[in-house]
């Protein structure tokens, strides 16, 4: 090899990191360029330093591609590739919203619960009062407007909102939104699995996204309404700024979810402790390698504290408008423990024949067994424990009336990529591919006629059900009356 090759060599192995696992400071690059171009003039031929200037821009062009992505993080895998790399993940985004159409063409669409924030919206945005009733009973001079809190989701409430000053009712703005959110979610779980699962699992990347777009829960949901799917869309974007090692996005797609449910705690602050954790840990971890110092505390407030400060917000507002410190139906609809526990598990069994869900969170769950820095991050270990919590809190609150595991979907990214990542863990072909044929079958059992169709008939009996009941109270009722059914 010539000179001048050995020296261009040297620097480009320096630029992209190859040879030592570090970056070169922007300022060692330019000194390294100016001593290339100066070997190009001392070249015994004039081709070579042709060649050499030609070669120049690209040694210059690896610069920005070679910054680490946080402070004192690099990213677990390599960068999502432009263009044709990703044309699998947009096929999968697409399906996954024609599925939520293809319900909303069979009549489905908000369910009754989803109206009752659109009331509460309707009167903030009349009359400034966040009440179910536009004027609560006499008092005083008047009457005046009764605030109380009917709704568990303060964003999905702001947005109706929005949808009201637009004139937009329910029957649009909920498929609107929820066929998008469907979409979005499912190409940020895919690109949050490229980002987690070793390089040599690249085919098993695509069982999440697939996963989503196959997914009976999350295509109904969607049009359900209640900011169900809008939700796992930030959590997705969630787990994948926690895979690149970027914690301010990581702050911001977990505050969103956060504001759309307090729930998104019990998975948000695991992945991000141990992100942190990662990050200050000397293993070479496939989740977050070291580039840097830091100290743990350091790392826990970037990556924990923005996301519990919005969750600590949502808690004081709520406190200043109603006197709670969480949702009313907190604490209206709580059983004893063990009627809890019981509802709990039917719920997880039934979403588990609706769509395996739960099924994807215990394999997730196997996950934190693995201790092998080269086989299994901290961030794979914090979406084990996140799903664990997340199983585990769906038992405790014993889930609700609602098909297709409605407590169950905002975490699905979660639940779905920790499985995958899980199963990228285990030395055996076999093993991985069978648990993701698992998983693939349990999403396709879901789909069946009988469990579709039975929804699609409930949903079509009810809202007639309650027309009807609304109709007879307005007629029967006398006017101004407050009735609760």
């Amino acid at each position: 090899m010539s000179a001048w090759g050995a020296e261009a060599m040297r620097i480009f192995k320096g630029v992209g990191g190859e040879a030592s696992g570090t970056v070169e400071s922007p300022d060692r690059v330019v000194e390294d360029t100016k001593t290339l171009a100066r070997s190009t003039r001392t070249s015994p031929g004039q081709g070579s330093a042709i060649a050499g200037a030609a070669r120049v821009p690209c040694v210059l062009m690896s610069i920005s591609s070679a910054k680490p992505t946080g402070p004192g993080l690099s990213p677990i895998g390599p960068a999502e590739p432009v263009g044709a790399g990703l044309w699998p993940l947009y096929l999968l985004s697409a399906l996954a919203a024609l599925h939520a159409i293809w319900l909303i063409l069979e009549g489905v669409g908000p369910v009754d619960d989803d109206f009752i924030v659109y009331r509460y919206a309707r009167h903030w945005v009349d009359g400034g009062s966040l009440a179910f009733n536009a004027a609560g009973p006499a008092a005083g001079s008047g009457p005046e407007p009764l605030s109380s809190e009917g709704f568990t989701s303060p964003l999905w409430l702001l947005l109706c909102a929005l949808a009201q000053s637009l004139g937009m009712g329910p029957g649009l703005w909920t498929p609107l939104v929820g066929v998008i959110s469907t979409a979005l979610a499912t190409l940020l779980t895919g690109l949050g699995a490229r980002r987690v699962l070793p390089a040599d699992r690249g085919r098993l990347a695509l069982l999440p996204p697939a996963l989503m777009a196959l997914s009976p829960a999350l295509a109904w949901h969607a049009v359900a309404g209640l900011g169900t799917v809008p939700m796992a869309a930030a959590i997705a974007g969630g787990v994948w700024a926690a895979a690149a090692g970027r914690w301010l996005w990581f702050a911001s797609f977990m505050g969103v979810a956060t504001l759309f449910r307090l729930e998104a705690l019990v998975v948000a602050l695991p992945i991000g402790l141990f992100v942190a954790i990662g990050a200050r840990s000397g293993r070479p971890a496939p989740a977050v390698k070291i580039t840097g110092g830091g100290a743990l505390a350091s790392q826990v407030m970037r990556w924990c504290a923005p996301v519990a400060l919005v969750g600590v917000l949502v808690v004081l507002v709520r406190w200043q408008l109603f006197h709670r410190l969480a949702p009313a139906t907190y604490f209206v609809k709580r059983l004893p423990v063990g009627d809890e526990l019981e509802y709990g598990a039917r719920y997880l069994m039934r979403a588990t024949l609706e769509g395996g869900l739960p099924l994807a969170g215990l394999l997730a769950v196997i996950g934190m067994g693995e201790r092998s820095p080269g086989k299994s991050g901290w961030l794979v270990r914090g979406l084990s424990v996140s799903s664990l919590l997340a199983l585990l809190y769906v038992l405790a609150c014993g889930g609700d009336w609602m098909v297709y595991g409605r407590f169950l979907v905002p975490l699905a990214p979660v639940l779905i990529v920790g499985a995958a990542a899980s199963a990228g863990t285990w030395p055996s072909v076999s093993l991985r591919w069978g648990a993701a044929l698992l998983l693939v079958a349990s999403a396709v059992f879901g789909l069946r006629p009988a469990v579709r169709s039975q929804a699609i008939f409930e949903h079509h009996f009810f809202e007639h059900w309650w027309l009807e009941v609304g109709d007879a109270l307005r007629t029967r009722a006398p006017e101004g009356a407050s009735i609760a059914v």
